[in-house]
């Protein structure tokens, strides 16, 4: 019995010794929330506004001073599909397209300090911190290899995106409350498609990603666009035949209160 345990002994040593050492705590941390980790669309949104806040654990002053904070708000990824009309005997028409993948429908973003003071330009990149970060890619080769032509394809996205408040024209800014809590305020505008949303939150010390913290920020329809969204996809054939028969009703009504006028 003696042999017996001192050779569990030996073994379970051996066993710890291969096991790898959990990483030490950074001298830097951060931690997010939110005020609302839902946003309600219904009939009548007109936009909502998030607030981000969270806290910093820094070791010495030292550290502070050279401590920076980014949040990101972004999502959901889709496609699309960028056209370009030109004039043709009087009529405008789709003579040009492009169509983008895999891009987020809405994106900002805010930061504690200035992006080039913050890290360098490849982990900014990396990150996709920043606007000229995102990566606006394409699945047929003609489109990419033509740069003029997806440039400016590009632009005009970036331009009606930020028209319509889906991209903002640089990043805000973080507001500290003391030395260590901050919060951060991002409005979504009236047309935000709903879906899942990232929230992500970085630490930067000296150049260096310290810490990185996400959270998801759902937008979800309500009241009755819910209900409505929910028949026409689920009962597809009798919401047609529902809108047809309101569309002759309201018709028929329109020329009986003509004819008694």
């Amino acid at each position: 019995m003696r042999h017996a345990l001192m050779c569990l002994y030996i073994f379970l040593l051996l066993i710890g010794c291969y096991i790898p050492k959990a990483h030490a705590a950074p001298d830097s941390q951060i931690v997010i929330d939110m005020a609302n980790e839902s946003v309600d669309v219904t009939t009548g949104f007109s936009g909502s506004h998030i607030v981000v806040f969270g806290s910093i654990d820094t070791k010495g002053q030292e550290a502070a001073a050279s401590t920076g904070v980014v949040i990101l708000l972004k999502g959901p990824d889709s496609s699309v599909i960028v056209r370009k009309k030109d004039e043709v005997a009087g009529m405008w028409l789709n003579s040009d397209s492009i169509e983008f993948k895999n891009i987020p429908h809405f994106y900002d973003y805010a930061t504690s300090m200035p992006e080039k003071d913050m890290a360098s330009q490849q982990t900014l990149t990396e990150n996709e911190i920043g606007l000229n970060t995102l990566m606006f890619d394409t699945e047929d080769r003609d489109d990419r290899e033509d740069t003029q032509r997806y440039r400016l394809f590009q632009e005009a996205l970036i331009r009606i995106w930020q028209q319509e408040g889906n991209l903002p024209l640089a990043g805000k800014q973080i507001k500290f409350i003391g030395n260590n809590l901050f919060r951060a305020d991002f409005n979504l505008p009236a047309n935000i498609p709903t879906g899942l949303y990232q929230v992500e939150a970085f630490l930067f010390e000296k150049g260096k990603l310290i810490d990185k913290r996400e959270r998801v920020l759902e937008v979800r329809q309500a009241g009755l666009s819910a209900l409505i969204n929910h028949y026409a996809h689920s009962y597809s054939l009798l919401y047609a035949l529902i809108g047809y028969a309101m569309a002759i009703g309201i018709g028929v009504l329109s020329a009986h209160l003509a004819r008694r006028r």
